[in-house]
């Protein structure tokens, strides 16, 4: 995987055509980044938001990604509903959430659940992004500018991979299959899990013994009964920096060999 090693204090920019944006994520996460990251592809730009690793809100210069949009896509509004409220919203040019809020089509607690579903679809949909570029910028100027939402990093990474890359987990996997999988952190990063894999996490008990990663796949498959899922649960604790892989030591006593149920 190739990843960048964030570091706090530093600028850091590249290509997404060689870096992933869930890996960004997943390395941001790691590295508990607080900061800006911004991303471009052509005449799309967006930004994500970033305080102690966890991303809090995100824009886009996209149209359709706005929380009216998003509001109007989850109440299953019709064309003509629709189009008066984006209508409305381009006469009295306020803001979506200041809209909502004086037509009293929302809660509060209803503008913030949008709120996060407008953020979470703002990345997950840059996920897919295969080219254009990426730049982070730390510090925490922008926390008195902008609303701060509890965004789900793990959860944001597990749907982009699942959407985007799952096709490719084998071949990622595959480069660093001799690589010894070392646990960094235990039950404090296996609380915020996808709620697909949280009530396994005793799983991670797997990695105590620093097995190599291509030894980890046959037994994961056998909890998880899908090698799709296994290859992308490890894959998910590796990006996140939940397991570091590291090189094997000459002295390191095998994890023992693979199952019959190994990768094909």
């Amino acid at each position: 995987m190739s990843s960048p090693d964030f570091k706090s204090s530093e600028a850091l920019s590249g290509e997404l055509g060689e870096v992933r944006l869930v890996e960004l994520l997943g390395r941001a996460y790691a590295a508990k980044l607080t900061g800006r990251l911004d991303l471009n592809r052509g005449r799309l730009k967006k930004e994500i938001y970033f305080f102690n690793g966890m991303p809090v809100f995100a824009t886009s210069r996209t149209a359709s990604e706005n929380l009216l949009e998003v509001m109007i896509q989850l109440k299953g509004l019709g064309p003509d509903d629709a189009l008066q409220l984006r209508t409305l919203q381009r006469e009295r040019n306020l803001p979506p959430s200041d809209l909502l809020k004086l037509l009293g089509l929302v809660s509060d607690a209803e503008l913030y659940a949008l709120g996060v579903e407008t953020c979470t679809q703002m990345v997950l949909e840059a996920c897919g992004w295969g080219e254009g570029r990426f730049r982070f910028r730390p510090g925490d100027d922008y926390l008195a500018e902008i609303p701060c939402f509890e965004l789900k990093p793990l959860e944001m990474i597990y749907q982009g991979i699942k959407t985007h890359h799952a096709l490719d987990l084998a071949r990622t996997l595959q480069r660093v299959e001799e690589k010894r999988a070392r646990l960094k952190h235990g039950w404090e990063r296996s609380l915020v899990l996808p709620r697909v894999y949280f009530e396994r996490s005793d799983v991670l008990d797997l990695f105590e013994r620093e097995p190599k990663i291509g030894e980890s796949i046959p037994h994961l498959y056998k909890e998880f009964g899908e090698l799709g899922e296994a290859m992308l649960f490890l894959y998910l604790l590796l990006v996140t920096g939940v397991l570091e892989a590291v090189e094997p030591s000459p002295a390191a006593p095998s994890a023992g060999p693979p199952s019959s149920e190994a990768l094909v």
